[in-house]
């Protein structure tokens, strides 16, 4: 290591420089925002059931396709230990209330995003299946467009289906898929025995709170296989997406407050600063933004206006590109 880069390392901000009630974790704020969510998606389904109108159906499919990526936001933060302090209580709740009800297997996501924590951008990041360019044919513009209408058209549930199914998922063997200790397995289990009784339920209570036994078909089934699954996979793309050769994974987001309700809720678009310090919970973690930019951290960093104009940037970047233009 040569001195400036020893220098630049010793720059680097440290988790122990941080202010200690920014990594404090609250035992009731992200109960709260759960609550809120859960409150949100049954309030809208009432709304529907009340008018009993085509059009407000269609409706209420999109914001509650919103308010799923709203819980697939919370699940995140809940894989890093950020929804209540006791780990415990934390994972319980997670699997119940925000994994199972979205047909998920907590410990396959937790496995999967610590991994993609420690090794981003590697070949076996589980997650490069969403932000590297080079699948699915996304080096050129026509399939970059095509696979952003794809999130939204359903087919974003065969992936979800088969990691539930088998712990893998197109693109590698992600670290879910290797031997598991005894204490991954009974999480594995535990995962998979909570989603009949949590589908059942939510069933239930939409019925309860909307009227009709088909609420749950036309208000939760549609909504997370289309609006949903599209939002949570067209974040997970856009986190870490570049056209650059090398591509530059560094990215962050400014956004506005309806982009961020929708894309990125729960503070999702500080996503470098995340990456920097993953325990920081989400309700602190805009603070690091300006401090790791005084130290000098965001030299290098994309700091993005949005995620609309982020996939427009792509489009004509990727459409400019030498080696599209070369073929």
């Amino acid at each position: 290591m040569s001195v400036d880069e020893s220098a630049s390392e010793s720059a680097r901000l440290s988790f122990s420089e941080l202010p200690e009630a920014w990594t404090r974790l609250s035992r009731v704020r992200g109960l709260a925002d759960v609550a809120l969510v859960w409150a949100g998606i049954f309030a809208v389904v009432a709304f529907c059931g009340y008018l009993e109108s085509g059009w407000i159906h269609l409706v209420g499919i999109v914001g509650i396709g919103i308010l799923q990526n709203n819980i697939s936001s919370l699940a995140h933060h809940a894989i890093h230990s950020n929804i209540h302090p006791e780990r415990r209580l934390n994972d319980g709740l997670t699997r119940l209330l925000l994994a199972a009800p979205l047909a998920q297997l907590f410990s396959v996501l937790r496995a999967e995003h610590l991994h993609h924590h420690a090794h981003l951008g590697a070949t076996d990041d589980a997650e490069r299946y969403y932000y590297d360019l080079t699948r699915h044919g996304r080096r050129e513009k026509g399939h970059l467009v095509r696979w952003v209408g794809g999130l939204f058209i359903g087919w974003v549930a065969l992936g979800v289906a088969r990691r539930t199914l088998t712990g893998s998922r197109e693109g590698g063997e992600p670290p879910a898929t290797r031997a598991l200790s005894e204490r991954g397995k009974r999480e594995r289990i535990l995962d998979l025995l909570a989603i009949p009784p949590m589908q059942i339920a939510v069933a239930l209570a939409m019925w309860l709170a909307h009227g009709q036994w088909w609420a749950y078909l036309a208000l939760w089934a549609i909504p997370a296989v289309t609006v949903g699954g599209g939002l949570t996979a067209l974040r997970a793309t856009l986190d870490h997406a570049d056209a650059g050769q090398p591509p530059d994974l560094d990215l962050s987001y400014v956004s506005n407050p309806l982009e961020r309700f929708v894309v990125a809720p729960f503070n999702f678009n500080y996503h470098f600063e995340h990456h920097r310090f993953m325990t920081v919970p989400y309700y602190h973690v805009a603070k690091l933004r300006p401090l790791l930019q005084a130290r000098g951290e965001f030299e290098g960093v994309q700091l993005l206006p949005g995620y609309v104009s982020r996939i427009r940037q792509l489009a004509r970047e990727l459409k400019a590109s030498p080696d599209n233009q070369a073929r």
